[in-house]
C-alpha cells in the first residue's frame, strides 16, 4: 500500500510519534496535515530510511528484511517468521519488535483479529523500495557481481591479447534509456553507477535493478544491476547500482591507457587517443638534492619552532629560494619547505628541543655517504607504507602496490594516459579483493585501535587518493615523469631514475659518459642521457648553484658555492677532479685558478655543545670514567683530571647517575 493512504488512516497523536522517531531533531507542527507532509517526504529519502534500518537492533532488522521479500512488502506473522530472516527472531522476542516496529511506522497493520495467526503486516511501498534500494536480498555473491565472467587473466590483458573497446559495446545496447546509464556508468563512474547518482541526475527515478535490464547486460556480457554491498571491504558503496564487468573496466582502461595520438593520425576520438603533452616534467633528483640542503641548512643555522613543532612562515618563506623543488607548487600539499622539513623530522634527521631545530650530526653523515639509490629507496619505502591520516585510508597500500606492478610492465619510456591506467589499477583490486584478504584486514583494522587511520572510504576516494600519491610522492621523489596538456595533469611514464630504481632496461647516450660542459663564464651545462645521470647531479649541487631545472640542466660556480661544497665535506681535489672526469673538455684555465683560489683556506670549525666534568684530583676523574664507561655514556677524557660528555642524550643519561655517583663517593655540582 501506498504510505499517503497508510499516514492518513491513522490519529494526529500517532503522526506524532512517527515524526519524534524520523525527525528528533526538528520542531513538530501542529497540523495534521502538515504533518504528513513532513513524513511524507523524509519516509521515502532514502539515506533516511537506511539510517534508520541501521540503528535497529537485530531481531528488528529481521523481521523488516523477511517482509522484504515477500509481494508488496506484507504477510502474516507466521508467514513472516518462516522465512529464512524471520526465523532470526526468537519466539520471546516478536512481540516486542513488532510493537516498536509499528510505533515508529516502519511497518504498518493491515488487518487481523489481534491474534498471532490471523495478523497481517507490512511496510509502505515507498519506505520498502527505498530499503530495497540499499539492502542485498539476492544470493549473489558481491565479487561476482562485479564480474560475473572473470574471463580474462593479467597477463593476457598487460600483454594486449585482449583489446577491448567497451564504448562499442555499449553502443550496441538497443535499450535507451539503459544505454544512457550504462555510458554514464562508464564515462563518468568506473563502471559503477549508484541509483542515488542516477535519480540525482534524472536518469532514473524508480529502480536500476530492472528484470529486463539485468537480463540485457548479462546476455551481452556487459555487467548487472542489483544492490552492490561493497562495506564489508571498507568501500562505502550499498545500494542499487548498475555494475559494468569490472574485468572489460580493466581491459579498457589499458587500451585507453596505451593509446598516444600521433600528428599523421586520421582517428581523433577523445575516448580512444589522449594528446601529445605539452609540457613534461622530470624532476630527477631534486628532491632528494633539496633533502641534502634542508640538512645543511639546519647544520648552520638554528631555527625556532612554534609550539605545535612546525616552522614559523617567515622562515619558511626566507629559505624557500634554496630549495630547487620549490618551483614545483603543483606537487606539494602546502610549500616545499614543509613538506621537507616534515619528512626529515620522520626520518629523524634532526629533534626539536625548547622550540627549536638541533640536527643528528650522525644522522647527517649516514645518510650524505648514502648512495642516490638507497636514499630514494629510503623515501620510497617511507612513501610507500604512509596510510596515516584523513588523506588515505588503509586501501592506498594495496593500491600502490598494485599500480606499480603494473607500471613496471609497461614498455620502458612509455607515455599513459595517466586517468585510465588508474582506472585500470583500482578495477583490477577490486577484482582482487577476496584474494587480497581485504575483507579480513578490514574487520582486523575495526577491531582495534584505528585512531588516525581512515577505514570506511568512498569509492571515487580510491580513484583520487591514488592519483593524488601519483603525483604527490612518486613524481616527487622522480620515478615518474609527467606530462601535461592545456596544464592538467594527463600522462605517466617511468622517468629514467625509475627504471633503474625498479631494475628495469633503460637506454643510455653511450656519448654522455661525459656529461659536463665547463664554460669559461663557471657555467656548468649538465646533459641528461649518462649512465651516471643522478649521482652527477646529486654531487654537482653540492658545490654548485643550480640555474634552471629542464632536461639539460645549468648550474653556476661562485666562491660562495664552492664554499658550501668544502663545508658539506668535499675537498678542493676531490671538486676539481670530479669536473675534469666528467667534462666533455679540459677545463678552462681562469676556472682551475679559481678553484684552486676560491677554496685556498676554507676550512670547516665544527662547534658544539659540551658538557666538562673537572675531578679534583686524578684518581676521581678515573673512577668517574670507569662509570661512564660502564654505563656507555659518550665522552672523551681531555687530560688526567678532565673528561668530556657530548650530545643531549648524553647529558641526559648523566643527569639521571647523581644518585648513582653519590652512592660511590663522587658529588657532581
Amino acid at each position: 500500500m501506498f504510505l499517503k493512504n497508510l499516514l492518513e488512516d491513522n490519529t494526529k497523536a500517532v503522526l506524532q510519534g512517527y515524526h519524534l522517531y524520523w525527525f528528533p531533531n526538528r520542531s513538530m507542527s501542529s497540523s495534521k496535515e502538515r504533518l504528513t507532509t513532513d513524513l511524507l517526504e523524509g519516509m521515502q529519502e532514502q539515506s533516511l530510511v537506511r539510517e534508520r534500518f541501521d540503528g535497529l537492533g537485530r531481531s528488528h532488522q529481521s523481521l523488516l528484511l523477511a517482509l522484504l521479500r515477500r509481494d508488496s512488502y506484507q504477510g502474516s506473522l507466521p508467514e513472516i517468521l518462516t522465512d529464512r530472516y524471520g526465523r532470526q527472531v526468537e519466539e520471546f522476542e516478536v512481540e516486542p519488535t513488532i510493537k516498536t516496529l509499528l510505533a515508529n511506522g516502519l511497518v504498518f497493520k493491515l488487518c487481523g483479529n489481534g491474534s498471532q495467526a490471523g495478523d497481517v503486516y507490512l511496510i509502505a511501498s515507498e519506505v520498502g523500495d527505498a530499503l530495497k534500494r540499499t539492502i542485498a536480498l539476492e544470493e549473489r555473491d558481491v565479487l561476482d557481481m562485479l564480474a560475473a565472467e572473470r574471463v580474462y587473466s593479467e597477463g593476457d590483458l598487460c600483454a594486449g591479447v585482449h583489446q577491448v573497446d567497451l564504448s562499442k559495446r555499449i553502443a550496441k545496447v538497443a535499450d535507451e534509456q539503459l544505454h544512457r546509464l550504462a555510458l554514464v556508468a562508464y564515462e563518468e563512474h568506473h563502471g559503477i553507477l549508484t541509483f542515488s547518482e542516477a535519480s540525482h541526475r534524472n536518469l532514473v527515478s524508480e529502480s536500476l535493478n530492472r528484470d529486463h535490464w539485468r537480463s540485457l547486460l548479462e546476455r551481452e556480457r556487459l555487467g548487472t544491476t542489483g544492490v552492490l554491498s561493497l562495506k564489508d571491504f571498507g568501500i562505502d558503496v550499498e545500494e542499487q547500482c548498475l555494475v559494468l564487468d569490472q574485468d572489460l573496466i580493466y581491459a579498457d582502461s589499458l587500451r585507453r591507457a596505451r593509446c598516444r595520438r600521433s600528428a599523421s593520425s586520421d582517428a581523433r576520438r577523445a575516448d580512444q587517443q589522449i594528446a601529445e603533452n605539452d609540457v613534461e616534467v622530470s624532476i630527477g633528483t631534486d628532491f632528494i638534492i633539496d633533502i641534502d640542503r634542508f640538512l645543511e641548512l639546519i647544520r648552520t643555522e638554528q631555527f625556532d619552532v612554534t609550539r605545535e613543532g612546525r616552522l614559523y612562515k617567515k622562515t619558511e618563506d626566507r629559505i624557500s629560494s634554496v630549495f630547487i623543488t620549490a618551483r614545483y607548487d603543483e606537487y606539494f600539499e602546502g610549500c616545499a619547505v614543509s613538506h621537507i622539513f616534515e619528512i626529515c623530522r620522520r626520518l629523524r634527521f634532526f629533534t626539536i628541543e625548547s622550540q627549536k631545530i638541533v640536527g643528528d650530526r650522525l644522522h647527517r653523515l649516514a645518510w650524505q655517504n648514502k648512495s642516490v639509490d638507497s636514499k630514494l629507496k629510503v623515501i620510497y619505502e617511507h612513501y610507500l607504507s604512509d596510510q596515516q591520516g584523513k588523506r588515505w585510508s588503509f586501501h592506498q597500500k594495496a593500491l600502490r602496490s598494485e599500480f606499480i606492478d603494473h607500471l613496471k610492465k609497461i614498455d620502458p619510456g612509455q607515455w599513459l594516459a595517466a586517468k585510465p591506467f588508474i582506472a585500470a589499477v583500482v578495477a583490477r583490486y577490486l577484482l582482487n579483493l577476496e584474494d587480497r584478504g581485504i575483507r579480513e584486514e578490514f574487520k582486523q583494522h575495526w577491531m582495534e585501535d584505528f585512531q588516525g587511520e581512515t577505514l570506511m572510504v568512498p569509492f571515487a576516494k580510491l580513484h583520487h587518493d591514488l592519483s593524488y600519491w601519483v603525483i604527490h610522492r612518486l613524481a616527487l621523489v622522480g620515478l615518474l615523469d609527467i606530462g601535461y596538456v592545456d596544464a592538467a595533469f594527463t600522462s605517466v611514464r617511468l622517468s629514467h631514475l625509475g627504471l633503474r630504481f625498479f631494475g628495469l632496461r633503460y637506454d643510455t647516450l653511450e656519448d654522455l659518459d661525459r656529461p659536463l660542459l665547463v664554460n669559461p663564464d663557471f657555467e656548468v651545462v649538465a646533459f641528461p642521457g649518462s649512465s651516471r645521470e643522478e649521482e652527477v647531479n646529486l654531487l654537482l649541487s653540492r658545490f654548485a648553484d643550480r640555474l634552471d631545472s629542464n632536461h639539460v640542466k645549468r648550474y653556476r660556480l661562485s666562491r660562495d658555492s664552492l664554499k658550501r661544497g668544502i663545508i658539506s665535506g668535499l675537498k678542493s681535489e676531490e671538486i676539481k677532479e670530479f669536473l675534469e672526469l666528467h667534462s666533455r673538455v679540459p677545463l678552462p684555465p681562469n676556472v682551475t685558478f679559481s678553484l684552486r683560489e676560491w677554496t685556498d683556506g676554507v676550512e670547516l670549525i665544527r662547534k658544539q655543545k659540551v658538557m666538562l666534568l673537572r675531578a679534583s684530583t686524578a684518581e676521581g676523574c678515573r673512577r668517574l670514567v670507569k662509570i661512564l664507561e660502564e654505563r656507555e655514556i659518550e665522552f672523551e677524557k681531555l687530560n688526567d683530571k678532565i673528561a668530556m660528555v657530548r650530545g643531549s642524550k648524553s647529558e641526559k643519561a648523566l643527569r639521571d647517575l647523581h644518585e648513582h655517583f653519590e652512592k660511590n663517593g663522587l658529588f657532581v655540582e
